[in-house]
């Protein structure tokens, strides 16, 4: 089914940079730029990105490009084009809603990485195995089959070749199950990884928000967690991350450091960037600088959890004052 002009707007604008995406959302209502944020937040949580109609997409804005060079079609005028169809067509695949709307567990499993979905089956009974990877696109099946024990990869296969009947209700309490366990062991590895990319359109969704006025950007959040709280909190969360230290204004960063202790922004800036470590040493006080200093001096190499703690601890309290629009960033 072609897609939509919200749809193509949303794919665009996840291919895009975010203050690239922003700008081109500023003339629009904030109805409008509503349901594009929800369309990029519904791609991400669908895994319904990349593929033939990004290029599509992609393709079509290039040849708009070119025609804006030679004079013709401005890029406000090719997003205006299409949009013209948002009454015109359907949302999506009826089916792709309900499954949305119910929030269809296999969505959300088929979403996650190989790895986390080998983890959280790997002990189960062959017959569930082989629900859950008959659920997956095939790439991500056959890798999660690849990390099974060869054993049970045998039993699933048989199970997978000669299906047995499986009651709506059951299968969907077996998916809520299976991805109750991915939530926990993403939890774990959250917690216990350094630095990880997060998820890349919706920290873009979350940049484009946070380039609004503060009531526009609550509604939003307000809409998409309507539809799925946990992404709301993730967009939210991303609005503020350890590697935007360096484009908060020194004021707005003053206000938050004072009240972190020595120890815990010594911990904090262990291991990170240097641009990072020099605007922090910049917006403290002399005195704390030099508490930092005798803490490091003292401090033992601490574990990944500890300094990823340390961090929280930091960017809290920034995402505080960002929700309450106290923080200010430094544009460009």
């Amino acid at each position: 089914m072609p897609a939509t002009g919200k749809r193509k707007i949303a794919m665009l604008l996840i291919s895009l940079d975010a203050d690239t995406a922003r700008e081109l959302l500023d003339d629009y209502p904030s109805d409008t730029v509503q349901e594009i944020v929800m369309e990029m937040a519904r791609l991400d949580a669908t895994g319904k990105r990349g593929g033939d109609e990004f290029v599509k997409v992609m393709e079509d804005f290039c040849i708009g490009l070119e025609k804006q060079k030679n004079g013709g079609m401005h890029v406000r005028t090719f997003l205006n084009e299409i949009l013209s169809d948002i009454e015109k067509q359907e949302y999506a695949d009826p089916k792709e809603i309900d499954a949305f709307k119910q929030k269809d567990p296999f969505f959300a499993i088929s979403s996650s990485s190989s790895e986390i979905i080998a983890k959280a089956i790997m002990y189960e009974r062959p017959q569930i195995i082989a629900l859950i990877v008959s659920s997956l696109p095939a790439k991500t099946a056959t890798e999660v089959m690849a990390m099974l024990d060869p054993e049970v990869s045998k039993s699933v296969a048989c199970k997978m070749a000669l299906p047995r009947d499986i009651a709506p209700k059951t299968k969907h309490r077996i998916g809520e199950m299976v991805l109750r366990r991915i939530t926990e062991l993403g939890s774990v590895e959250d917690s216990s990884s350094s630095d990880m990319e997060p998820t890349e359109n919706l920290r873009k969704v979350a940049m484009v928000l946070s380039g609004l006025e503060q009531d526009a950007r609550d509604s939003l959040l307000n809409e998409i967690s309507k539809k799925d709280k946990d992404t709301a909190n993730t967009v939210k969360a991303l609005m503020v991350t350890w590697d935007d230290i360096p484009r908060i204004y020194d004021r707005s960063l003053q206000e938050v450091l004072r009240s972190i202790e020595p120890g815990t922004l010594a911990k904090a800036i262990y291991g990170a960037s240097q641009s990072i470590i020099d605007k922090i040493r910049a917006n403290v006080s002399e005195r704390a600088v030099q508490a930092m200093d005798e803490e490091m001096a003292l401090m033992q190499d601490p574990l990944k959890k500890e300094i990823l703690d340390a961090r929280e601890d930091v960017i809290n309290p920034l995402r505080d004052a960002n929700e309450t629009g106290q923080l200010r960033f430094i544009e460009g």
